[in-house]
């Protein structure tokens, strides 16, 4: 039975590294990116199980598949290919925490657990930051630039299953949701397609999804960001003024610092001008959502103002700011 390594990397203290180069001799590790391979996965979530079931808590089970990956290798050769899931590796690891697990689990399939991390909207956060990290390319020593996407799957126990067979086959079910609705989507489990927490909607329909820029990425961050405003004000409606939903408005929060970092990456990698113009106006953006929710006391009347400017305040940020910055994205050909 491999040992039960709690970081991520085998890359600091002498210690661990000694840990590291134990699991490389007895093949836990990949043996190209350095993370734990398949063996060690499995071994992983029976404990993170175990955990779960002795302390009545929960975790994310996440798949990230890369799409075409294939034409990397055929394009490219094989050591474009290497390169390419090395810098994936990398990235992943750079977008959770140490406590999580991230693994390799053969050719171009990744999977992460996540601890401690038991809601949809908390998986769906770090899923939309993978996918802007993804956004940048991968730059070989000859100067080609490789884009890399990926579909992504979520899974939650004990919602989705408490053994790993019954997870992983929910995992699975998701990745498959995933790829059958294009490239760059997130597909959740069944049991979070159908969770009451997608169906909190006591509020007036928003017209902001009738605003579609066209790119992947954008699109989806901006859906996410309405989904989680919905969301929210339907939960103030509801009477609900709970330490949830105070972490829920950080997580609204974050998302947005994503998009944001997104948008001024883009802009970046085009050469185009006025980011840091960008820039201050995101700081005011978040700055005014914040004070948009900064009170959850709230009465019908003041519960309608809110409604009407967290909506004013979305429609805004997609229609203007982000429409122009779109159109000039794909002057350039990002679609």
């Amino acid at each position: 039975m491999p040992p039960n390594q709690e970081t991520k990397s085998a890359t600091v203290p002498h210690k661990t590294r000694q840990l590291g180069h134990a699991l490389e001799r007895h093949g836990f590790l990949d043996p190209l990116t350095g993370l734990p391979n398949r063996d060690l996965f499995f071994d992983r979530m029976d404990h993170e199980l175990a955990r779960a079931r002795r302390y009545e808590s929960g975790f994310a089970l996440m798949k990230i598949d890369l799409d075409e990956f294939a034409e990397v290798n055929k394009s490219n050769g094989k050591t474009a290919g290497d390169r390419v899931l090395r810098d994936v590796a990398r990235m992943l690891i750079a977008n959770v925490r140490d406590i999580d697990t991230v693994a390799r689990l053969g050719g171009d399939e990744f999977a992460i657990l996540l601890d401690g991390v038991t809601t949809k909207k908390e998986a769906e956060v770090i899923a939309l930051k993978i996918f802007r990290s993804l956004s940048d390319p991968v730059r070989l020593d000859n100067g080609t630039q490789i884009r890399i996407g990926a579909s992504i799957s979520v899974a939650l126990s004990p919602q989705d299953g408490s053994q790993t067979v019954q997870l992983m086959m929910c995992a699975d079910q998701a990745m498959n949701v995933a790829k059958n609705n294009g490239k760059g989507i997130i597909g959740f489990s069944k049991s979070l397609r159908e969770s009451p927490e997608q169906q909190v909607q006591a509020t007036p329909p928003s017209p902001v999804n009738e605003v579609n820029p066209g790119i992947p990425i954008i699109d989806a961050q901006h859906a996410a960001m309405e989904n989680y405003i919905r969301g929210i004000l339907g939960s103030i409606r509801n009477g609900d003024k709970s330490v949830n939903l105070a972490k829920r408005i950080d997580l609204l929060l974050e998302l947005c610092q994503v998009h944001f970092q997104t948008e001024e990456d883009l802009m970046t990698q085009h050469g185009l001008p006025g980011v840091e113009e960008h820039h201050a106006n995101h700081v005011r953006q978040l700055a005014s959502l914040r004070a948009i929710f900064g009170n959850l006391d709230f009465d019908e009347a003041k519960l309608e103002m809110v409604t009407r400017q967290a909506n004013e305040w979305l429609l805004g940020h997609v229609s203007d700011p982000d429409s122009g910055l779109v159109a000039v994205l794909k002057s350039k050909g990002l679609a």
